[in-house]
């Protein structure tokens, strides 16, 4: 085996595809890979000797004798011109190198400082060349360019060698780049990426001006921090990341050594494209820092046997992808930072996600969308039943209309529709969800599937339409904690990248969705502020107001006199009318509108009796926002997503703009209204999520469920002393889910799955924390009403009032006018009515 030696342009053996020339690798990587090739390191380093000094005088006499007999030939006539032109404009001017400040990625870091994302036009991170280790420059000098250290920037050798070796194969197999050459050609524009002798040329005076006015370690630097090394990377401590999930300073010889190799084909030896073909060139890499004298024996032994060991999940740009979505949004609208900055500054962004929350987050939603789905299609053939009963389903349909039809054929790929009326259309059945579909497993004919109409011809009585779901039934959560606003997790979605959306939709910050009954906890609280109790009494019975409207429970029926906790834990719609009439509704929603702590859209509130049913559009994050305070005995604090962000380690830029904090309800009136919602949990429209929760929590959950008209949109929001969390499912399209996919039995369970998981995250002394009450009240238990403890306030000295229990009324009033329940809840058919308050007096 002979064995040149030089920089990056020798060849080893018969394996040249190794170390091909960068100006040939599109050339060299359509070659067959080699066989590997076993090689035996030389009994000792072999570094090269420093030249004396006068030697070294004559070397650069001979050296300029050398370039400029090649330059002659090279420059007959125009060209001898241009290379003098090049030399006047390049050589006075290095304001590139002298303020060199490339694109650098920013990183996104958890609440712990560990990285999970980056933003970057050019995926780099620039390190000083003392922060490397210090065998990374070596392989690369290795390899590279072994003369670095001795020649004036041009190599007359390696260029008289290669002359030869073309001459030889009588084609340009081979180069003289050295790394001067490379880092001016990669760094100054003047220069180009033409393979021209003009650019050549202006290359070679270019690298002869860095040499004169730069250190070796000053250009060494630039070129690892500027070169290209495959998969995206820039740099050696991007590629570091995102093939060995560390850092620079960490990489092993071998490590160092697989960087080191990858310039003169970066994809093609990238470990992720082709890794048999880059252990074969790590090796040969490892057998040049031997023979450089950068390593020993010993340590090639070791090296060349290393496995190739990768770890390129660390700065994964899907990895929170929603979270990482929310924080670029914020700081892209920020004054003084912005998208540009954000992508190209190298910030350090340290923001307040537990990585472990958020993880646990995108799997239980996730696996939750799963099994609702599935819930979804086994129901259609109820709903489609139902569906049909209703005259209007025989109207003509109309291009973007929601519509049932039965199948009446099948056709491979596609189905054939009947619409009552007589409608027939041939949909084809979308191939995202072609499982949901399938003849004889899930769907037969006869049943009915859900479709909007695309296209109607109304003189043949036929229609085109796609199947729902077009791509999935979708959902959002998110987690914050109570006491700082800090976000702990957001997911948007199934998944960031969807086909229906073009991709990148985050539906927690991005879709505004009716918030049907999750809103009523603040209606209740402007009845609290205005001096009522969870005791009051308040009628559910028939209102009208003046227009003719007149609001009906979910289940159209009246209860008589109620309380008004029990009017919130079973979402009776009625008795929740008649609380924001004696408030005023002007100054309920003057109430409610400060809870709205971000998003950029002002809530739509207008002065219209049907926004107390929740008709406000809402997104699951501002939600989330809302309910915190209700939380934290009525303190508002964040939402806050950013802890902190630096550059260069050391300055630090200022954070996105936070509200600052506000006290939005009485610290009593907020205890007083969390006592109501544990009573969601405990015995209301939440009772069922009793089952899903650990039993030493479930006396320290609050909640609320949310349903809206035809069931289009399901959500569950609530608190503990440690999160708060707010859940939404729904589709993107405005289609119903089933009948029985409710609040509080589907967003609830997601809600309450996600509330146990977490759990299991808690330490104990997180474990022990309890609800924060004003001075001088606790909670008491006053009773049990079917297993679920009753939970009063009471003086610290002081128990509260035994309470009756009863059931709901025996003879409700059936409200039978035909008209179909405005939005709400289903309640359970458990009740309880408690005594008066015995804080009535005290406060």
């Amino acid at each position: 085996m002979k064995l040149f030696r030089g920089d990056s342009d020798n060849v080893i053996g018969d394996h040249p595809e190794l170390f091909s020339e960068p100006e040939a690798s599109s050339r060299a990587s359509r070659k067959t890979p080699a066989k590997v090739v076993e090689v035996t390191p030389p009994s000792k380093g072999k570094a090269v000797a420093p030249l004396p000094r006068w030697k070294s005088r004559l070397f650069r006499g001979i050296a300029w004798t050398g370039i400029v007999a090649i330059m002659v030939p090279i420059g007959a006539g125009g060209a001898a011109v241009g290379a003098l032109a090049a030399w006047l404009e390049v050589a006075p001017n290095m304001a590139e190198f002298d303020a060199y400040n490339p694109p650098q990625a920013t990183t996104i870091q958890d609440r712990s400082g560990k990285p999970v994302s980056a933003l970057f036009e050019e995926r780099r991170f620039v390190l000083s060349i003392s922060e490397m280790n210090k065998r990374l420059p070596e392989a690369f000098i290795a390899v590279e360019d072994e003369r670095f250290h001795h020649h004036i920037g041009v190599d007359p050798y390696g260029i008289m060698r290669a002359m030869a070796i073309n001459a030889t194969r009588g084609r340009m197999s081979q180069g003289a780049s050295t790394i001067t050459q490379q880092t001016a050609r990669n760094l100054l524009a003047k220069i180009g990426t033409q393979r021209t002798t003009s650019r050549k040329l202006n290359e070679m005076m270019a690298s002869l001006v860095m040499e004169h006015r730069y250190s070796k370690d000053q250009i060494l630097e630039v070129y690892l921090n500027q070169i290209y090394l495959g998969s995206g990377t820039y740099g050696v401590q991007a590629a570091a990341q995102a093939y060995f999930g560390k850092s620079a300073s960490e990489l092993s010889i071998a490590e160092c050594a697989t960087l080191a190799g990858l310039p003169q084909a970066p994809e093609r030896f990238s470990p992720l494209n082709n890794p048999d073909l880059t252990l074969k060139r790590r090796n040969l890499v490892l057998y040049r820092m031997v023979e450089t004298g950068a390593i020993d024996d010993a340590e090639y032994n070791k090296a060349v046997t290393d496995e190739l060991a990768l770890d390129p999940r660390r700065v994964s740009p899907g990895r929170a992808a929603y979270f990482v979505d929310t924080v670029r949004r914020a700081i892209s609208r920020h004054p003084n930072l912005g998208e540009d900055s954000l992508r190209s500054a190298g910030w350090q962004i340290r923001t307040t996600m537990d990585s472990a929350v958020q993880e646990l987050a995108e799997r239980t939603l996730r696996e939750g969308l799963d099994r609702e789905e599935q819930r979804w299609v086994d129901g259609r053939q109820e709903r489609y039943l139902e569906y049909v009963k209703d005259p209007e389903s025989a109207a003509a349909p109309k291009p973007g209309q929601y519509r049932m039809g039965a199948v009446s054929r099948f056709f491979g790929k596609s189905l054939v529709i009947t619409l009552p009326g007589g409608w027939h259309g041939d949909v084809a059945i979308p191939t995202a969800t072609a499982h949901l579909f399938k003849e004889g497993e899930n769907l037969a004919k006869g049943d009915g599937v859900d479709m909007i109409v695309t296209e109607v011809d109304a003189a043949r009585g036929l229609f085109k339409a796609r199947l729902l779901p077009q791509q999935r039934l979708q959902g959002a959560l998110v987690s914050l904690d109570p006491r700082s606003g800090e976000v702990r997790a957001i997911v948007g979605g199934r998944s960031y990248v969807d086909a229906e959306n073009n991709g990148f939709f985050n539906r927690a910050t991005q879709a505004r969705r009716q918030a049907g009954s999750t809103l009523k906890p603040f209606f209740y609280a402007a009845g609290l502020e205005d001096g009522m109790l969870p005791t009051s009494t308040v009628s559910d019975t028939r209102i009208e107001f003046g227009d003719g409207y007149a609001p009906k429970n979910y289940d159209k029926r009246f209860f008589g006199t109620v309380t008004v906790q029990y009017a919130l834990e079973h979402s009776r719609n009625v008795p929740m009318f008649r609380v924001v009439q004696q408030v005023g509704l002007k100054r309920a929603l003057e109430f409610l509108r400060p809870f709205q702590r971000t998003g950029d859209t002002p809530w739509e509130l207008p002065m219209e009796w049907p926004v107390v049913l929740g008709t406000v559009s809402v997104t699951p994050y501002e939600l989330a926002a809302a309910y915190q305070p209700l939380a934290n005995g009525g303190l508002a604090n964040g939402p806050r997503i950013v802890e902190g962000i630096w550059n260069d380690g050391q300055r630090e830029a200022p954070l996105p703009d936070d509200m600052a904090p506000r006290q939005l309800l009485g610290t009593v009136e907020a205890a007083r209204l969390l006592q109501m919602m544990i009573g969601v949990i405990g015995h209301g429209t939440g009772a069922s999520l009793r089952d899903h929760l650990p039993v030493e929590m479930v006396d320290r959950v609050a909640g609320k469920s949310g349903t809206t008209d035809d069931n289009r949109d399901a959500w569950f929001a609530g608190f503990t002393p440690w999160e708060v969390v707010v859940v939404w499912i729904g589709f993107d399209a405005p289609v119903p889910l089933a009948k029985e996919q409710t609040g509080g039995k589907s967003a609830g369970v997601i809600w309450a799955d996600f509330l146990a998981g977490a759990w299991e995250l808690k330490t104990a002394e997180e474990k022990l924390r309890q609800w924060e009450l004003p001075d001088g009240m606790t909670f008491a238990q006053t009773g049990e009403y079917r297993g679920a403890p009753i939970w009063r306030l009471a003086h610290q000295n002081e128990a509260p009032a035994p309470e009756t229990i009863i059931e709901e009324p025996a003879n409700p009033v059936i409200d039978d006018s035909g008209e179909s329940p405005e939005t709400g809840d289903n309640p359970t058919a458990e009740s309880a009515v408690a005594e008066p308050d015995p804080l009535a007096l005290a406060n």
